[in-house]
C-alpha cells in the first residue's frame, strides 16, 4: 500500500530523511516513532505529497507520487493532524462535508455518509451544527477523523493526532479509533513520540534517529532484542511504559 524506496529529503544542509527505505502492508497498522527531529512526520508529509523527496521514490497505492499525481492520490488518503485541523469558519458538518462537496458528491449522499461516520467515531448529533471553537478538543479531533474517512480512502496517516488533549480525553479517543481502525480493516500510519500509544495503536513499530530506520519490529521485539543502544535508551525514556510486561 506504501512504499519508500531510498528516500532522502534535505531541508538546507540538514539531512531530515536519510536513505530510507519502508514497505507497508494492506491493513497494516504501523507507527512511526522517536524523539524530535528524527524524520518521521516529515516521512509523512511526503507520503501524503506535502514534500518531495530530494532522492528515491515515495510509491502510494501502487503508483509513485509525483506532481502529476498527487492531486488524484489523495482523495484516496486520509490525513489527520493534531486538533484536527478544521477550517474556523466552516461548522463541523462542512469541515467534514468539504471534500465530498469538492469531487460532485450530491447532497443527500452527504448527509447519509456523514450521519455514519458521526455513528461510527461516536460524535453527539448535536455538535455537527458548531463551529470548531464551540467543540472540545476531543469532539475537533473526531471531526477531523471524520473529515479523514468521508471519501472512504484506502489508507489513513495521522500526525501526532492525540498530542493537544489531556489524558483522560486522549484515552478515551485511543480507544474509539482503535476499534474504528480494526472494524474498518484500513492501512494506518501513525506518527507519534509516546511509544505506549504506538504500541496501542499499531501492530508494527518503526524507530527512527536523525531521519534513519534504526529498528523496526512489536514493542516486544524492541524491548528484547534491541538493535541498538538507543533502542533500550528510547524505551527508558518512557516513564509510564513497564517494559518488563512488553519484555
Amino acid at each position: 500500500m506504501l512504499e519508500l524506496r531510498g528516500v532522502t529529503k534535505r531541508y538546507g544542509p540538514r539531512t531530515v530523511v536519510d536513505d530510507v527505505t519502508l514497505a507497508v502492508a494492506r491493513g497494516q497498522r504501523v507507527a512511526l516513532i522517536g524523539p524530535s527531529g528524527s524524520g518521521k512526520s516529515t516521512i509523512l508529509h511526503m507520503l501524503v505529497g506535502l514534500a518531495r523527496p530530494d532522492r528515491g521514490a515515495i510509491v502510494l497505492l501502487g503508483e509513485e507520487v509525483r506532481p502529476d499525481t498527487v492531486q488524484a492520490l489523495r482523495r484516496r488518503v486520509g490525513y489527520v493532524i493534531q486538533d484536527g485541523g478544521l477550517f474556523p469558519h466552516l461548522t463541523a458538518h462542512g469541515n467534514v462535508a468539504l471534500l465530498a462537496r469538492h469531487v460532485g458528491w450530491a447532497p443527500a449522499r452527504i448527509d447519509e455518509r456523514i450521519a455514519e461516520l458521526t455513528r461510527l467515531v461516536r460524535l453527539p448529533d448535536d455538535a455537527l451544527a458548531r463551529y470548531p471553537v464551540q467543540l472540545s478538543g476531543g469532539q475537533r479531533q473526531r471531526v477531523g477523523v471524520m473529515r479523514a474517512l468521508m471519501l472512504d480512502p484506502e489508507v489513513l496517516l495521522l500526525d501526532e493526532p492525540f498530542g493537544a488533549l489531556d489524558p483522560l480525553v486522549r484515552a478515551d479517543l485511543q480507544d474509539d479509533l482503535r476499534d474504528v481502525f480494526a472494524r474498518l480493516g484500513k492501512t494506518v500510519v501513525t506518527v507519534t513520540h509516546d511509544l505506549a500509544e504506538a504500541a496501542f495503536l499499531a501492530d508494527d513499530l518503526v524507530l527512527l534517529r536523525d531521519g534513519a530506520i534504526v529498528q523496526r519490529g512489536a514493542l516486544r521485539e524492541l524491548a528484547t532484542a534491541p538493535a541498538d543502544p538507543f533502542v533500550t535508551r528510547f524505551l527508558r525514556a518512557q516513564r509510564g511504559l513497564d517494559l518488563e510486561v512488553a519484555g
